[in-house]
């Protein structure tokens, strides 16, 4: 399979206690997907005027079918990343049949 795999990681629906202020706790699964691309690309300004950047951003492209939710989060490429935004499901114009998923990442716990 072409593409690299990543992490993608969701809470579990039950929880499975409450920390020190009472909020649950959820168990985190860990997914493999495989057959992705990482596409980096927003960066932010880490100086002021013209200094260095740094990538904190990019797209997601994941195999057709992937269910991706708002709320979860990817390890890529050893970087925590959360989801921005919603899934975008590719569909071709001439069959009808899935082309993949894309969704904007950020970088993040």
């Amino acid at each position: 399979m072409r593409g690299e795999t990543i992490t993608l990681l969701r809470n579990g629906e039950e929880p499975t206690g409450e920390d020190t202020q009472g909020n649950p706790i959820f168990p985190v699964d860990e997914i493999a997907v495989d057959g992705c691309a990482f596409a980096p690309g927003s960066s932010s300004d880490t100086a002021t005027g013209y200094g260095s950047r740094t990538l904190t951003g990019g797209t997601v492209y994941a195999p057709s079918g992937t269910d991706i939710r708002p709320s979860d989060r990817f390890i890529i490429r050893g970087e925590h990343y959360v989801v921005d935004g919603e899934a975008g499901q590719w569909t071709s114009p001439f069959n009808n049949r899935g082309r993949g998923v894309e969704v904007a990442v950020k970088r993040g716990a």
